[in-house]
């Protein structure tokens, strides 16, 4: 009996193990995900900043040029305009090819984490059950002879 209540107490041992195994495996790719995001946001940040300080040169030289060629204000407000609208557009573009990179990173990351979850909760549920099976022929084991002694005692 006490064979088998130590191995019991074993099995129970390592499941607790393999719980916090898991659990740590699982804290940790959300925290490598989480640590994605993070650069990926920060990359987004760096390219507006970029795409700003390109938009500051770009009105900076549009004034000079004015200045030396004397255009009239209007039709140099114009071309402002236009330059400005065109900023925007590849601003908006780039911030769409941005988020459009930054959700197929996000899915390829919530796939792969769900096929290794699915993939490290099969591998711990027949882990599991090879255990169970293991725990439970040494309890039958233990059971057959104890009831084997309880019968030639009882005869």
């Amino acid at each position: 009996k006490t064979v088998a209540f130590n191995r019991l107490d074993n099995d129970d041992a390592r499941l607790a193990q393999l719980f916090a195994n898991l659990d740590l495996a699982q804290t940790t790719l959300r925290s490598q995900s989480a640590a994605n995001k993070v650069f990926l946001l920060e990359q987004i940040d760096s390219n507006a900043t970029r795409l700003e300080a390109e938009a500051n040169a770009a009105r900076d030289w549009m004034k000079m040029t004015i200045d030396s060629e004397n255009v009239s204000y209007v039709a140099t407000q114009l071309d402002l305009d236009e330059w400005k609208a065109a900023m925007a557009v590849q601003r908006d573009s780039d911030f769409s090819q941005l988020n459009a990179q930054i959700d197929a990173v996000i899915s390829k990351e919530d796939a792969f984490l769900a096929v290794r979850v699915e993939r490290d909760w099969t591998a711990f549920n027949a882990r599991l059950d090879a255990a169970v099976k293991s725990s439970n022929a040494a309890l039958d084991e233990a059971n057959s002879t104890a009831s084997a002694r309880h019968t030639v005692l009882v005869v």
